[in-house]
This record gives C-alpha cells, sequence and structure tokens, in this order.
C-alpha cells in the first residue's frame, strides 16, 4: 500500500479510558509519517458514551466501535491500531538508556497540595529518565492543555522512533 492508517491509543492505568488517542498516516512511497491527536474530550454523540470520544473503548470491550468511531470522525480507514499502556512506554525509555529530546518551552506543574507551580522541565536538549517521560506525556498543565499535551506526546514518539536504540530493541515489544 503506499498509505497506511494506523490508530494508537494510549489507555490510562486501569486500561479503561483511552487517554491519548493518536492517528498516524505513513506514507510508504515518501517514507514520510504524518500524526494527529484527538483531544480525549472530543464531543461525540453514541450510545457507548458520556459524550466524550475516550469512554468508548471501555477496557477493549468496545474496540471494533472505537475504531469505527474514529474512521468515521476522520473520514479514514484504519489499517493497524495499537493499545498501549503508559508501563511499556516508561519500560522502553529505561532499556534505550533514557530519551534524548529537546523542548521548544519550559514545562510548568501545577504542585496540587500546595497550589504553586514549579519548573518541571527547561527549554532545550535533555535526556530523561523513565518516570520524566510519564511525567511529561502525562502532565495536564500546559497552557493548552489537552492540545499541548497531544503535542507533547507525539514529540516524545517522534523522539522514540529516532532513536536508534529503540529502533534495534523495538522488536521486543
Amino acid at each position: 500500500k503506499d498509505n497506511l492508517s494506523i490508530l494508537f491509543a494510549g489507555v490510562d492505568k486501569d486500561g479503561i479510558r483511552t487517554d491519548s488517542i493518536i492517528y498516524v498516516k505513513y506514507d510508504t512511497v515518501n517514507n514520510k509519517l504524518y500524526m494527529m491527536s484527538i483531544p480525549r474530550d472530543t464531543y461525540v454523540d453514541h450510545p457507548l458514551t458520556e459524550n466524550k470520544i475516550n469512554t468508548i473503548y471501555r477496557g477493549g470491550k468496545y474496540k471494533e466501535e472505537f475504531i469505527t468511531v474514529i474512521e468515521e470522525l476522520l473520514d479514514v480507514k484504519i489499517d493497524y491500531y495499537a493499545v498501549v499502556n503508559l508501563n511499556v512506554v516508561s519500560d522502553i525509555v529505561e532499556e534505550i538508556g533514557g530519551l534524548k529530546i529537546t523542548l521548544d518551552d519550559e514545562v510548568w506543574k501545577l504542585n496540587k497540595k500546595t497550589n504553586q507551580w514549579y519548573l518541571a522541565f527547561p527549554k532545550g536538549e535533555q535526556t530523561l529518565n523513565a518516570n520524566q517521560v510519564e511525567t511529561l506525556v502525562r502532565n495536564r498543565d500546559y497552557a493548552n492543555g489537552d492540545i499541548s499535551r497531544g503535542t507533547m506526546q507525539r514529540k516524545v514518539i517522534v523522539a522514540l522512533i529516532s532513536n536508534e536504540r529503540f529502533c534495534h530493541k523495538s522488536r521486543n515489544y
């Protein structure tokens, strides 16, 4: 095929909801990868939802319905899908010895106990450990909320697939 459509769904810790939804189109002719995040709170009118797209999956019980809703929303046909638990991402980062990434902006987080903001990650190139990567992709304190969170998740995916050690070791996952 000239193009492959892949749906990545990152599930929350209990595996029930899809906290991260990323549609990927791979142009096999030009070797180009395109990614688009679908915010987890995207409104859908569907009998299986509470009006949020991330509630359809329900631990895989309604996997086919979830895929169909995405296909209809984007007007695409999904060729492949992968459900990813955040623990797998942490395991990969640990195995490759950290993730080298360049942050375009500082990343701030809100300490819920003290209600004080703190700098979680400075701007620039750095190598993050598994816990830091998890903090980065799960952070909900970005200025643009879920939109910026999706952008960061895509940035982490690009950093992972650009990592030589990941490409070599990824066959194990």
